[in-house]
């Protein structure tokens, strides 16, 4: 198998396990908008709210942005300003999206990184988030795994602009 064959497989691959953490993704959003609704009838109607709502909903918050990250990377609908780059030759332009690949791949692994380093942190000292008791450190831990699926879409778009029998270049 030639390299183009790998990529192709992995940017398939990258695509499924994108559009199933969308899906995640998009259930979580869901349970946020429930417990939302549920906290503020409950507020109105007996005067209880849900004890915790504002962890779970920030818990889900984080989890439903990382799922988000990578398919919002294949599909490109991230806002970028290309206003400079637009101006530019197909020769330049080429080279500052390499670029910019290479820099954002960077900028997600430092942060799966640190991500790793906080959670094992949260894990060392036993914190627990305080009005539900639960241990914030394995959803810190999944948000550093997602951040490396979107370093991964990076380093593809990187191949994928490197190598020129690969779809044109582009995801």
């Amino acid at each position: 198998m030639n390299s183009t064959a790998y990529i192709g497989k992995l940017e398939r691959h990258l695509k499924r396990m994108s559009e199933f953490c969308l899906s995640i993704g998009a259930m979580g959003m869901l349970l946020m908008i429930v417990v939302i609704f549920f906290d503020i009838a409950g507020v109105k109607t007996i005067g209880r709210p849900i004890y915790g709502s504002g962890e779970i909903v920030a818990i889900t918050q984080l989890l439903a942005i990382c799922l988000a990250i990578p398919l919002g990377l294949f599909q490109d609908i991230f806002p970028g300003v290309t206003i400079l780059t637009d101006l530019l030759g197909p020769r330049m332009k080429k080279f500052f999206a390499v670029f910019n690949s290479v820099i954002c791949m960077i900028v997600f692994s430092l942060m799966a990184c640190m991500t790793f380093s906080f959670a094992y942190d949260y894990q060392v000292s036993d914190e627990l988030i305080p009005n539900i008791n639960l241990p914030l450190y394995p959803f810190i831990y999944i948000a550093g795994f997602l951040f490396i699926i979107a370093t991964v879409v990076w380093l593809l778009q990187c191949l994928l602009l490197l190598n020129p029998a690969a779809k044109g270049g582009d995801l």
